[in-house]
């Protein structure tokens, strides 16, 4: 981010946009309209977004705070692949009446320095260890998560599991319950096997703000992926059009038109 306040946590995305070959342009700040989503989430896209100037044919999107995002820290990795042992974040599987996976105990990271790693920007992926039809063939595990934190809850607030998994929304079968005797949070939930990214939120519930940076921290060096997607208002059928769209992961543009 440009501004100092900024630079530790969040990320800044400017960009251009050239509009040639869209027919009926008359009004190019009012006809084109943005759309910029962090690892397809929703709830912290940005809307609205005007260009700053015109310079021939290209929109300029080069602000300092309007076009910002929490960098956010690298999601949590859970695979239960395999239903014989443990994959990562794993610390033991069951066989009862049903499958069930206990995963590591996870802490707060809100106060701990960035680590980069790999990971899948919070997309969930069904597979079996085989790899062999993992839509038919893959078992649901009932799924325990665990976590030892004690940050400070408001009114109204609580804790959820918050991902790919939960279609990136809140919802009430994601929301962790505290276990006073030990000390820590847990939800339980169906999981088909295969490999996840998650973190924990805080929220006042479906429909309200989602917070992952009070357990999650945020790190400018976070590896995101964004899309902008460019709408156009024809003006002679009142309609949006898709007219572009632009994938950026970690700084570089991979695809789009």
């Amino acid at each position: 981010a440009s501004f100092p306040e900024y630079r530790d946590t969040r990320q800044q995305l400017n960009f251009t946009i050239n509009y040639q070959g869209v027919e009926d342009v008359s009004e190019p700040f009012r006809q084109f309209r943005v759309v910029i989503r962090q690892n397809g989430r929703d709830d912290n896209a940005i809307r609205g977004l005007k260009p700053r100037y015109v310079e021939g044919q290209s929109l300029i999107y080069n602000y300092q705070e309007k076009n910002l995002f929490k960098g956010g820290n690298e999601f949590r990795p859970l695979d239960i692949r395999s239903l014989d042992f443990g994959g990562q974040g794993v610390r033991k599987i069951e066989l009862d009446s049903i499958y069930t996976a206990h995963l590591n105990v996870d802490e707060s990271r809100a106060y701990q320095t960035n680590v980069n790693y790999n990971d899948n920007n919070g997309r969930s992926l069904t597979l079996t260890a085989t790899r062999e039809r993992a839509n038919l063939k893959a078992s649901y595990l009932s799924t325990y998560f665990y976590l030892d934190a004690n940050p400070r809850l408001d009114e109204g607030e609580a804790i959820y599991v918050f991902g790919g998994l939960s279609d990136w929304q809140i919802k009430e079968r994601y929301k962790m319950q505290y276990l006073p005797d030990k000390g820590v949070y847990y939800a339980n939930m169906l999981l088909k096997q295969g490999y996840y990214d998650y973190k924990y939120a805080i929220s006042r519930g479906p429909g309200t703000g989602v917070n992952t940076q009070r357990l999650e921290g945020s790190h400018f060096e976070t590896e995101n992926e964004y899309i902008v997607l460019v709408y156009f208002k024809d003006p002679f059928r009142n309609i949006l059009k898709l007219v572009g769209a632009r994938t950026i992961k970690d700084g570089l543009m991979d695809r789009g038109q």
